[in-house]
């Protein structure tokens, strides 16, 4: 049985709160009543984020940030030690922060292939390892793993991308098992493309027929699921219905994508 989480007071930590779904997680947190904790690799677009919390700038008090690369080992330590420095606990853990590179697997460079599985996979689950002893100390820990559609329905120029979210889902759905016995249940998110593309890569949704969603909407979506003791929670309709069709005949989507 799901069991619902009481999201007000609860400290959570957002990674790529710069910009984005983590922005926009990060805004609703508060406007739930939660303390954020931004992290990221650029310290101006935390501050910026600061500065758009229900509030406005005077809203630091309610949240505050901290510039690092998750993908580097020396400053998740730094991170988490300044968290339990400050807060003593960590009640949600939002693995948001992402790297997308996307064409023809025989043009990708070995520096976007590694980027692309440290970020969107290696990171989280060491931080996950790493904050394990903090959301111990929680009364409601949760862990959720923002991931994408993809991980359910690949896409052509889309491999290493894909690969990566759906190691990302295979963790969450690991980690629910090895973590219930602990109390912490794991959360994995599915949202379709959002408007937040890449310098040049605008057009890349368009050419490929997908769905765009506003980064607030996946925030509702993240949070509702939380709020729920959700499993995993997929955007759109459609996309869900192809997971569902996917999984029972795999060549469906084959078709369906033009194989």
């Amino acid at each position: 049985m799901n069991r619902k989480t009481r999201l007000a007071g609860q400290v959570v930590l957002i990674t790529g709160a710069g910009s984005g779904i983590g922005r926009a997680v990060a805004i609703a947190a508060v406007a739930r009543g939660m303390r954020p904790v931004l992290v990221g690799r650029r310290q101006a677009a935390l501050h910026e984020t600061l500065s758009l919390l229900p509030g406005g700038t005077g809203a630091a008090s309610v949240g505050w940030a901290f510039a690092c690369d998750i993908t580097v080992p020396q400053q998740r330590h730094d991170l988490l030690a300044e968290l339990a420095r400050r807060e003593g606990r960590l009640d949600i853990l939002v693995n948001n922060a992402g790297a997308f590179h996307m064409g023809p697997l025989s043009a990708m460079t070995d520096a976007a292939i590694a980027e692309t599985f440290a970020v969107n996979l290696a990171a989280p689950t060491a931080l996950i390892r790493d904050s394990l002893e903090l959301l111990a100390r929680s009364e409601w820990p949760v862990i959720v793993n923002v991931g994408s559609v993809n991980g359910d329905l690949p896409d052509p120029e889309f491999s290493a991308y894909s690969a990566a979210k759906f190691g990302l889902r295979g963790l969450s759905d690991a980690l629910r098992l090895e973590l219930a016995p602990r109390g912490i249940r794991v959360c994995y998110i599915a949202p379709r493309a959002t408007d937040t593309a890449p310098p040049g890569d605008e057009g890349v949704a368009a050419d490929m027929n997908m769905s765009l969603d506003q980064p607030e909407i996946v925030a509702q979506m993240l949070w509702a699921a939380v709020e729920r003791g959700a499993r995993s929670a997929y955007r759109g309709r459609s996309e869900r219905l192809w997971v569902a069709l996917r999984r029972l005949c795999p060549r469906l989507w084959d078709w369906h994508r033009g194989s």
